[in-house]
C-alpha cells in the first residue's frame, strides 16, 4: 500500500511548525500502522498532533532528530490511545448535531449508530435556514458558520460586525433550529401559506463528501433577491462608513455561490473550493498537481489549527491518560478546576477538550518531571485574548492538576451590545410595523433607552427578564407619583407577566424551546405614550 503525496517542508527555522512538517512523512507512516492502514483516520490523528504541537507556548527543547522523533512518536501514540478510550463513551455533552461548530465537526463527533437520525436532522435544519434567512440574518450566519465552514472571524468580515454579535446570531439560530426540529408548527416565521413541499430527499448521503456537496446544492438551489453590482459590493467592504447590509442582502449572499465567492475574494478569505466541499469550478492549470497537493495539505493543517484557535468552548473536559477526570462549565470570564490524583501515581499526559471533543491543549508529562516538586506548566493563547493553561504540582506525594481558562468576552461590560452594523433583526423586516420604525429610530438615540434596546437585540433570556422588570418598575413609580388611582392595576399587570414567564419555564421540554412575542408600552413622565416595543423571546431549556 503506497502512501499519498506527503508534505515537503524543509524550513530552516526552529519553530514548532517547521519541526513537525519536516517529520510529517515519518509520522503519517506510523499513524497508518497504529490505525491498521485506515488512511483517513491516520491523517486525522496526525492533524490532531500538529495542532497540539504547534499551538503550545512552551515545550521540550530538542537537541537532535532522534529526540524530536521520540517525543512526536510518544505524543502520537498517546493521542491514539486517548481517541480509543473516548470513542463512543462521551455521555457528558449530550449534544445535538446543530450544537457543533460545523457540519464537519458534527459528523466527526456523533455516534455512528445514530448516523441515520443525524442525517435527517441535518436535512431539516438545512430546510429551516433556507426559509428563515429571508427574514432574519441569524439563519444566514448559521449557514456561513455551520454549513459552509466559515470561521467566526470570517463571518464577522462577511457581516461587517463583531464577535459578540456573531455568537449571538448563531446562538439564536441554533435555538430556533432546535424548536423547528421538535415542534415546527409553533414557529411564527413559518406560516402554512409560505411552506413549500419538500423538493429534496428526506435523508442525506452517508459518505461525508457527498453529504457536504448535497447540503451545498440545497443551500444554493434557490437564490434570494438579485446580485449586487461588483463595484457596490467592493465599496461595502472597502469603506468602514459604507451602508450596512440589509437582511435581504445578507440572505442573497447566503444563497448565491457567485456573490459569496466574490465577497470572499474581496476579503481575502478562502474560496468555497478550499473548504470541505469538492463541488465548484476547476482549479487545474494554475499549479503543478504535486505542488498543488502539498500546498492544499498545508492549508488544511493550518485551517484546522485556526478552527481550534477560534473555538469558544462552553464546557472543558480534563482527561488524564485518556480518561475524563473532571468537567468545568464556563459561566464567567475566569474558570478554574483542580483535580487531585492518587498518591504516588505517575500520569503520562493530560488533555483539555471542549464539549464538542475539540482538543484545546495537550500536556506531555515526562516521567522525570512527575517526581519534581516544582510546578510543571503548559499554556496556549487563543483568539480574542483568551488563555488556557495546565499546571501540575506534587502535594504530599499526590499529583495535583490545575486548569485555568480565561475569556475576556465574558467580562462584565466587555461583551457589549451587538454592533450597530449588524443588528439581530432588520428594521425593514416584513414582520415589523413600518409605522413604528421612524419613532423607534428616534427613540433609541437616548442613553439608557439605547442600552435597553441593545439588551433586547441580544435576545438572552436574562436580559429580557431584566428589561421587563425595569419597565414594570418604571411604570409602578410613575403610577405612584403621578397617577395614584391605577396603582392596583399596574401591580396586577406585573404579577400577570411574572406568572406567564413562570408557566413558560415550566412548559419547556428537554432540548426544547418556546417562542413568544409580546408588547410593552413605554410612557413619558407625564403619562404620554412614547412607543410600543415588540419583544421576540425564544427561551431554551439548554440555556436557562
Amino acid at each position: 500500500m503506497t502512501s499519498p503525496k506527503s508534505l515537503r517542508f524543509e524550513k530552516k527555522s526552529r519553530d514548532n511548525e517547521a519541526i513537525f512538517l519536516n517529520q510529517y512523512d515519518w509520522l503519517l507512516d506510523w499513524a497508518r500502522q497504529l490505525t491498521q492502514g485506515r488512511l483517513g483516520e491516520a491523517e486525522d490523528l496526525v492533524q490532531d498532533l500538529y495542532i497540539r504541537f504547534v499551538q503550545i507556548k512552551s515545550g521540550p527543547t530538542f537537541t537532535d532528530q532522534d529526540q524530536i522523533r521520540g517525543y512526536l512518536y510518544k505524543s502520537l501514540k498517546n493521542l491514539y490511545i486517548s481517541r480509543k478510550l473516548r470513542y463512543g463513551r462521551d455521555a457528558i455533552s449530550g449534544l445535538l448535531a446543530v450544537d457543533f461548530d460545523s457540519v464537519e465537526f458534527a459528523m466527526q463527533g456523533i455516534d455512528r449508530s445514530e448516523l441515520l437520525h443525524v442525517r435527517g436532522d441535518l436535512a431539516a435544519i438545512c430546510e429551516y435556514v433556507c426559509v428563515r434567512r429571508k427574514t432574519n440574518r441569524a439563519a444566514a450566519a448559521l449557514i456561513f458558520r455551520f454549513f459552509l465552514g466559515y470561521l467566526p472571524t470570517e463571518v464577522m468580515s462577511l457581516l461587517r460586525t463583531n464577535r459578540s454579535t456573531v455568537d449571538a446570531l448563531i446562538q439564536t439560530a441554533r435555538l430556533e433550529a432546535k424548536a423547528y426540529l421538535n415542534r415546527p408548527g409553533v414557529l411564527r416565521f413559518l406560516p402554512r401559506g409560505e411552506r413549500k413541499a419538500p423538493s429534496f430527499p428526506r435523508y442525506l448521503p452517508e459518505q461525508p463528501e457527498a453529504l457536504f456537496a448535497e447540503l451545498q446544492r440545497r443551500i444554493f438551489s434557490e437564490t434570494e433577491g438579485t446580485c449586487l453590482p461588483s463595484a457596490e459590493l467592493q465599496d461595502r467592504y472597502a469603506r468602514p462608513d459604507a451602508s450596512t447590509f440589509s437582511t435581504q442582502e445578507i440572505a442573497h449572499l447566503a444563497s448565491c455561490r457567485e456573490c459569496l465567492n466574490r465577497a470572499s475574494r474581496l476579503l481575502g478569505l478562502p474560496d468555497l473550493l478550499l473548504r470541505f466541499f469538492s463541488e465548484g469550478e476547476s482549479q487545474k492549470g494554475k499549479t503543478p498537481p504535486a505542488a498543488q497537493a502539498e500546498e492544499e495539505g498545508l492549508k488544511k493543517l493550518r485551517r484546522k489549527l485556526r478552527e481550534t484557535y477560534e473555538h469558544r468552548p462552553k464546557k472543558l473536559q480534563i482527561a488524564v491518560d485518556g480518561e475524563v477526570r473532571g468537567v468545568q462549565t464556563i459561566t464567567g470570564a475566569h474558570s478554574k478546576l483542580q483535580i487531585k490524583l492518587a498518591a504516588l501515581s505517575q500520569p503520562g499526559f493530560v488533555e483539555v477538550f471542549s464539549e464538542q471533543g475539540i482538543g484545546m491543549l495537550y500536556f506531555d508529562l515526562q516521567q522525570e518531571t512527575v517526581e519534581v516538586p516544582a510546578p510543571q506548566i503548559a499554556a496556549v493563547d487563543l483568539s480574542d485574548g483568551r488563555h488556557l493553561s495546565i499546571a501540575m504540582t506534587l502535594v504530599e506525594g499526590a499529583p495535583v492538576i490545575d486548569v485555568a481558562y480565561y475569556d475576556p468576552l465574558l467580562e462584565a461590560g466587555l461583551d457589549g451590545p451587538p454592533s450597530a452594523q449588524a443588528p439581530l433583526t432588520d428594521l425593514a423586516d416584513s414582520s415589523a410595523d413600518p409605522e413604528e420604525q421612524p419613532t423607534q429610530r428616534e427613540f433609541v438615540k437616548s442613553g439608557w433607552i439605547h442600552r435597553l434596546f441593545s439588551m433586547f437585540r441580544k435576545r438572552h433570556g436574562w436580559t429580557i427578564a431584566m428589561a421587563v422588570g425595569l419597565c414594570a418598575f418604571i411604570l409602578m413609580v410613575l403610577a405612584l407619583t403621578r397617577m395614584p388611582s391605577p396603582v392596583k392595576q399596574q401591580l396586577t399587570s406585573t404579577a400577570v407577566v411574572r406568572e406567564s414567564m413562570e408557566r413558560t419555564a415550566l412548559g419547556l421540554q428537554p432540548h426544547g424551546a418556546i417562542h413568544q412575542i409580546f408588547s410593552l408600552e413605554i410612557r413619558s413622565g407625564e403619562g404620554k405614550p412614547i412607543t410600543d416595543i415588540e419583544v421576540d423571546s425564544l427561551r431554551s431549556s439548554d440555556r436557562p
